[in-house]
C-alpha cells in the first residue's frame, strides 16, 4: 500500500510514453534535405548555399561514408571542420557528386566543428499497441538512468547550487539545478514548436523523476515508510518511528530549501532554452 503512490508515478510515464509512441508518434530524422540555410548571421553565404544543396536533395554519403541516418551524417560531418568534402546526392532520381568546404564553428565544449547549413526532413512514426509497450519499457529505462544521474547531482551539487543563488553567477549550474512549476512551465512555453509528444514525454520523465525520489529509503518518503514496515516485520516488533524525527526534519528541510530555490531561480534567473 505505501508503495502503491510509487508505482502509480511509473503507471502514469508508461501510458504516457505508449501515447506518444502509438498515437501522437515520434519525430524522426531522415536525409532528405528540408531547407538550406542562406546565410551565417554576417552575411557569409553557407557551404550548403555554395556547393548547390537544394532542397529535396537526399545526401547518401560524404567522401564515401554512407549517411543512413541524419545523425550519421551530423557525425560526420562534425569531425570534419574546414574540410572540403565530396558529398553524393540523389536529387530527381538522379546521383550526383557535389564538393562543399564545411565551415569551423565553435562547438559546446570549446573545440571546433564541421558545419553544412542544412536541416533534415522530420516525419512522424506511429507504431503498433504492442511494439509500443516495449518502446515505452525502453523509455522508462532511460529515464531512470537519466534521473538517477540528476538526482545524484543534485545531492552533491547542493553547495554549489546556494553559492551560484547567492553569488547571483549561475553559470555552470544546469546539471544541478532544480525546475519549480514555474520554470516548467517555461520549458513548456519554449517548447511549444515541438508538439505535444514533447510535452507528454517531459512530463512522464517529470513522473519518473518523482516516483524514484519518493522510493528513496528515508523518513518520511513512501520509501522510508517502507523500511520500516519491512523492519518491523523481519524484527517481530513495532519501531520506534521517534528516533527518526530528526531524519525526517533534515528531509523536509532539504525539500524546502530545494523547493525555495528552484522558484527564486525560475523567477530571477530563468531557463533559456532558445
Amino acid at each position: 500500500v505505501v508503495l502503491a503512490g510509487v508505482a502509480s508515478h511509473f503507471v502514469v510515464a508508461i501510458a504516457l510514453f505508449l501515447a506518444v509512441f502509438t498515437h501522437v508518434g515520434i519525430s524522426t530524422l531522415v536525409p532528405p534535405v528540408s531547407s538550406v540555410q542562406a546565410e551565417f548571421d554576417d552575411g557569409t553565404p553557407t557551404p550548403a548555399v555554395l556547393a548547390g544543396l537544394q532542397e529535396g536533395d537526399t545526401i547518401l554519403s560524404l567522401d564515401g561514408v554512407p549517411t543512413a541516418e541524419w545523425r550519421d551524417l551530423v557525425e560526420t560531418i562534425g569531425a570534419r571542420p574546414g574540410e572540403t568534402v565530396s558529398i553524393s546526392v540523389q536529387r530527381d532520381g538522379r546521383i550526383i557528386a557535389i564538393e562543399a568546404t564545411l565551415a569551423s564553428i565553435d562547438d559546446e565544449a570549446g573545440g571546433k566543428r564541421g558545419y553544412l547549413g542544412v536541416s533534415p526532413t522530420a516525419l512522424e512514426e506511429r507504431v503498433n499497441p504492442i511494439v509500443g509497450i516495449g518502446r515505452s519499457g525502453g523509455a522508462i529505462g532511460e529515464a531512470v538512468v537519466v534521473s538517477t544521474q540528476g538526482m545524484w547531482q543534485l545531492f552533491t551539487g547542493l553547495g554549489d547550487l546556494i553559492g551560484a543563488t547567492i553569488s547571483g553567477n549561475t553559470d555552470g549550474i544546469e546539471n544541478v539545478r532544480p525546475a519549480s512549476p514555474i520554470g516548467l512551465v517555461r520549458i513548456g512555453a519554449q517548447t511549444q514548436d515541438l508538439g505535444i509528444g514533447f510535452t507528454l514525454e517531459l512530463v512522464a520523465l517529470i513522473n519518473v523523476f518523482v516516483g524514484l525520489f519518493n522510493v528513496i529509503p528515508i523518513y518520511p518518503l513512501d520509501g522510508g515508510h517502507f523500511s520500516v514496515a519491512l523492519y518491523e516485520r523481519i524484527r517481530g516488533r513495532e519501531a520506534d518511528v521517534r528516533k527518526l524525527a530528526p531524519v525526517a526534519a533534515a528531509v523536509v528541510i532539504f525539500m524546502v530549501l530545494l523547493g525555495a530555490l528552484a522558484i527564486y531561480l525560475d523567477i530571477a534567473n530563468p531557463l533559456d532554452l532558445n
